[in-house]
């Protein structure tokens, strides 16, 4: 219960946690939720289709009809993080049936990489499929059909979620029962055959549906993906780099907490007897070498490789089992609380200072009507900056949320979000992003021609030029308003 208060304090502190892509994810609920006539309507439309990916979506709708949308944002966060903190007590005890504090180290990585881009949906399925790890362990003496019916219960859920937790649940399940006569080796074919029934029969149904009534299965990767680079070591050093997407709280922090990780699972290995199952060890194994084989880009997602790292996490922080005398084992829990506490400030104090980035946003759009074609762009900054929380990268989501104003970065990909562009923007629009490293890279021929108003956010002066035909209205800290000549065409 402290940890859960001490992770979820930022949330308290803040109007919209300033995540990467909630601004996004928020004006997509805006516009799930929107009355028939609503301006943003006229350019999005609705898209509802089998998706591995609206657990956000599935929650935030009818919450909103009670909570506001930030209020709303906020409880789902607040009861991810429950989920990402219990999931490993789950599975330690569905695997040694008793009570440890070692899961506690969990919390370390709740503020990762995963939690700042604004990963939701992902977010939550980091901490289910680990839950859902634990029931299926414990139910292993269950009858067949209860078993398959809680595998199709739990991969449907994790469908939902996101479709890599779904894989990992299946890679995990499957190893897990695989392994099963372990101590009594059996002939392959006859295990094989033993189990087919139950794993064929939890998975079927999510992956059919993946396969031949989501559109997702057709999504491609624009890049092309290799699994193994000519420069091995480089791409093991990466790697190793990536670890670090794990912990918020800068190089002596994400060390410090790395290394928690690390003495534990030394002390498990080196116990005797190994302090760790040895089918959930095959199952880290084996994710493990999925993050190390798999691209950053997979079937139209992006970072696929470290969004394992997340889950697999907190199913090593559940699978670890010490002996711990009364006083080792509060000495433990302290280093983690106290841990979590500094990753916690760090967070609130670094959400606290984007306050001021999100009210000169705000100050920066006051006289706009509603119905008013906006395009935002973060330029004249690395991308690393335009990313660095508090994100700059998708405030055009707070532009539809607060002033209804008409911007063309949402997501709204056909195969990936339940909203889509109307053509014929679908097209025209498709090379408008939210950042250009030079302001001069921004298609200006599309932007002049069909958007009535320009917010540009930079740390620098901007240099326009005389044929952009841009009119300055106001400046904002870093955000910078500008009027086009269809300004006097507003729709109101």
């Amino acid at each position: 219960m402290v940890l859960l208060v001490l992770l979820t304090v930022p949330l308290l502190l803040v109007k919209y946690p300033p995540l990467q892509d909630l601004p996004n994810h928020l004006a997509r609920i805006l516009i799930l939720k929107a009355s028939p006539d609503h301006p943003l309507l006229r350019y999005y439309e609705l898209n509802w289709q089998l998706l591995p990916n609206l657990a956000f979506e599935l929650f935030m709708v009818p919450a909103t009809a009670i909570f506001s949308l930030a209020t709303s944002a906020k409880l789902f966060l607040a009861f991810a993080t429950l989920v990402w903190l219990c999931a490993p007590f789950a599975l330690h005890y569905a695997l040694y049936r008793r009570v440890s504090i070692i899961p506690l180290v969990g919390g370390l990585t709740l503020f990762g990489a995963v939690y700042q881009k604004g990963f939701m949906s992902y977010l939550l399925g980091s901490g289910l499929v680990v839950a859902f790890l634990a029931l299926w362990i414990a139910s292993s003496h269950r009858p067949l059909a209860n078993r398959i019916v809680l595998g199709l219960l739990a991969s449907s859920s994790l469908f939902l979620c996101h479709l890599f937790v779904f894989g990992m649940f299946a890679i995990a399940v499957s190893i897990w029962e695989l392994l099963d006569g372990a101590a009594q080796p059996r002939p392959v074919p006859t295990l094989l055959k033993r189990k087919a029934p139950l794993l064929v029969g939890s998975f079927t149904f999510p992956a059919i549906a993946f396969l031949f009534f989501s559109p997702t299965s057709g999504a491609s990767s624009p890049e092309a993906v290799v699994l193994w680079p000519s420069d091995l070591v480089v791409h093991l050093g990466y790697k190793l780099y990536l670890v670090s997407t794990l912990f918020p709280v800068g190089r002596a922090g994400s060390a410090i907490s790395f290394m928690a990780f690390v003495v534990l699972f030394a002390a498990a290995a080196w116990q005797k007897p190994p302090g760790m199952n040895g089918r959930v060890l095959a199952i880290c194994i084996s994710l493990l070498i999925c993050f190390l084989i798999l691209p950053p880009k997979l079937m139209s997602g992006a970072n696929v490789d470290w969004r394992l790292l997340a889950p697999l996490s907190l199913i090593v922080a559940g699978a670890i089992n010490l002996s711990l005398s009364a006083s080792q084992a509060s000495a433990a829990a302290l280093c983690v609380v106290l841990l979590c506490g500094a990753q916690s400030y760090k967070v609130a104090t670094s959400w606290l200072s984007g306050e001021k980035d999100f009210a000169d946003f705000t100050r920066a759009l006051q006289p706009l009507p509603a119905g008013s074609r906006l395009y935002y762009a973060a330029v004249n900054m690395p991308y690393s900056a335009a990313i660095a929380t508090p994100s700059k990268l998708h405030l055009a989501g707070l532009a539809a949320i607060e002033h209804s104003l008409v911007v063309p970065t949402l997501f709204a990909y056909r195969t990936q979000q339940p909203i889509a562009v109307r053509q014929p923007f679908e097209v025209r629009h498709k090379s408008l992003e939210p950042f250009s490293e030079n302001v001069t890279d921004i298609p200006w021929d599309i932007v002049l021609q069909d958007f009535d108003f320009v917010l540009l956010a930079s740390p620098t002066e901007i240099d326009i030029a005389p044929w952009m035909r841009l009119r300055r209205l106001r400046s904002e800290g870093l955000f910078h308003l500008y009027g086009t000549s269809r300004e006097s065409g507003v729709v109101r």
